[in-house]
């Protein structure tokens, strides 16, 4: 009876070899009914089993065996298997998201391998820890969060990841251990990006990337590419990073890996969107379309529209950028993918808007509100509702997108986060670059500024379409439907909604008082104000309004024409007496206005 059950394990344990779990089970389970007096051979049988079911995601079940199996080996008192169990345990219980209890079980893995003195156990369970603590801080992460930019405890996790991680690369180096080594220095590495350290997160996955190599193991080499070229991103070296999803995509196409080739693809695309190169961004993203068709993923499908759609709509081919959008609204609609579908039909209005073209999707506006006022150069009427008459257009606008209040900076600053929406007013002081920020599988657009009112600061994302307005420092913006959150790193940070719009608004005529000037190499003149900003002037405007040289300090009204006209400049006139201000000062970097950015900027 006995050889029949240990016959029977070992077959179960051929097929989980092979790969086959659900015939490892079939076997297993088989050689549990027959039954044996052995109980170091059961305790194997339900260790096996637990991990078969593991390997089958149904944790619940493994969960089962392996405490079936920890309560075995401590009725024997064999410790070695006990600590097995306990790290079969705590992996179990890290799927199942239950951290806690899966640390009392990894500190259990630890402390017996270390009264043993079994440095190979005292790895494993380090390497447990690891895994542990970073799934926990992933588990606390914010979905579209930069990387860094996290809860406290999110961090605390990650730190202790890196802790245990770089505990058990001392005991495998000194194992002389170095497949071990690789696998933690990619785990390690990919904890370094969620901390938002990329340096070390490179330095991490160069040293994955060589072991990898030694060993001949062009999977391990392929996701140590994959990690460099998007810590590469992050730290805004494209060429590098394109030259390691190059490799990336030439690996998963030796290793016939299409799924892994589709989003190679997809990557090399968005990189040469970052750096504007749209031609070969197009090339790439049609390569990943392609392949997303072959494999009936529709929506990487989509994701490949939308990004195709982009890229035209840049390069001007609008003609194009409507037929992607198209696609991306119908697979969009098709998936579920609501955000997805929101994008598609403010893009589309936009081109629209561009070519004056008619629709023959079937898209009916009738039935849902176009929020993209940013990038509109009609009113409000004009917009969404063709078949309605304004009245009632203007009633339904408000009630699928009803205004939120305007909350003064200053108020936000001293008061937190508001629990609710808003709207803010000021000027930009700042502004960075729209950069790419993946999440949730997918990658999009961001772009921070800093909007001052009356001395006061506040930090704001503009999340995806929210990007399609023209910015420059200087404006004055009312941004409205801002959702807040606080942060470390910068106190309050209001984020855009798929509600929100940012108009620019008027930009009255304004009295400042010159300390000084000073001619740039373009020779425009930048003007030193009395609250210590600057102001740059156009050469001819100057030279018209200043033949010769005033007395400092003086008094002058600076004079804005229309935005919205190419060729508008700003007036600078003597004034005889002194006046003062009543707007708050503004930072310009440049006259002329600025021209309307591309979605994803300059990087």
């Amino acid at each position: 009876m006995e050889s029949s059950c240990l016959e029977l394990a070992l077959e179960g344990e051929r097929q989980c070899k092979v790969g086959d779990y659900r015939a490892g089970v079939s076997f297993f389970e088989s050689a549990i009914q027959v039954g044996t007096e052995d109980l170091q051979i059961l305790s194997a049988i339900y260790s096996q089993l637990g991990n078969a079911y593991f390997h089958l995601q149904e944790y619940s079940k493994a969960l089962e065996y392996h405490r079936h199996d920890l309560t075995l080996t401590r009725t024997i008192g064999d410790e070695l298997g006990e600590a097995k169990a306990s790290g079969n345990l705590g992996n179990t219980l890290k799927l199942l998201g239950r951290f806690d209890e899966a640390v009392v079980c990894c500190q259990r893995h630890l402390d017996i391998t270390r009264a043993m003195y079994d440095k190979v156990g005292q790895a494993r369970a380090l390497y447990n820890f690891g895994n542990l603590y970073h799934a926990k801080g992933k588990s606390i992460c914010w979905i579209g969060a930069d990387p860094g930019d996290f809860p406290e405890e999110a961090r605390i996790a990650l730190k202790k990841a890196t802790q245990y991680y770089e505990a058990n690369l001392s005991l495998v180096k000194e194992l002389g251990d170095q497949a071990a080594q690789g696998r933690t220095y990619g785990n390690l590495g990919n904890t370094y990006y969620l901390l938002g350290d990329f340096e070390n997160a490179v330095a991490a996955h160069e040293k994955c990337l060589l072991i990898a190599k030694e060993f001949g193991d062009k999977s391990a080499e392929r996701r140590a590419h994959c990690n460099l070229g998007n810590a590469h991103i992050f730290l805004g070296q494209f060429d590098m990073a394109a030259g390691h999803y190059k490799r990336t995509l030439q690996l998963a196409r030796l290793l016939k890996d299409r799924a892994v080739e589709a989003q190679a693809c997809y990557s090399h695309g968005n990189t040469y969107t970052f750096v504007r190169d749209y031609e070969r961004a197009i090339d790439y993203h049609l390569k990943h379309l392609v392949i997303a068709q072959d494999l009936k993923d529709r929506v990487g499908e989509g994701r490949a529209c939308w990004s195709l759609g982009n890229a035209h709509t840049a390069l001007g081919n609008h003609e194009q950028a409507m037929h992607f959008a198209e696609k991306h609204l119908e697979i969009a609609k098709e998936t579920g993918d609501k955000s997805g579908e929101v994008t598609a039909r403010l893009n589309l209005w936009d081109l629209r808007l561009v070519v004056g073209l008619k629709s023959n999707s079937n898209i009916h506006f009738n039935s849902y509100c176009n929020t993209n006022t940013n990038s509109s150069v009609l009113p409000v009427s004009h917009q969404g509702y063709h078949s309605l008459p304004a009245d009632v257009e203007a009633k339904c606008l408000e009630l699928l997108n009803p205004p939120t209040q305007v909350t003064p900076i200053r108020r936000l600053v001293e008061e937190g986060a508001p629990a609710g929406l808003v709207t803010v007013k000021g000027h930009i002081s700042s502004m960075e670059a729209v950069r790419p920020q993946t999440g949730d599988g997918a990658t999009f657009p961001v772009r921070n500024l800093t909007l001052s009112e009356n001395g006061a600061e506040v930090r704001v994302a503009l999340w995806r379409e929210a990007n399609l307005a023209p910015l420059l420092v200087g404006m004055e913006v009312s941004i409205s439907h801002l959702k807040g959150k606080s942060t470390k790193a910068y106190g309050i940070v209001l984020n855009s909604t798929a509600y929100t719009s940012v108009e620019h608004t008027e930009r009255a005529d304004e009295v400042v008082e010159v300390l000084g000037t000073m001619e740039l190499d373009s020779g425009d003149q930048e003007l030193l104000l009395g609250d210590l900003s600057v102001l740059v002037i156009p050469k001819a405007v100057w030279e018209a309004d200043f033949p010769t040289l005033p007395a400092f300090p003086f008094k002058a009204q600076v004079e804005f024409s229309d935005e919205s006209n190419p060729e508008a400049d700003a007036r600078v006139e003597l004034k005889q007496k002194a006046l003062v201000s009543k707007r708050r000062p503004t930072s310009i970097s440049g006259l002329p206005p600025p021209i309307c950015l591309d979605l994803f900027g300059t990087l």
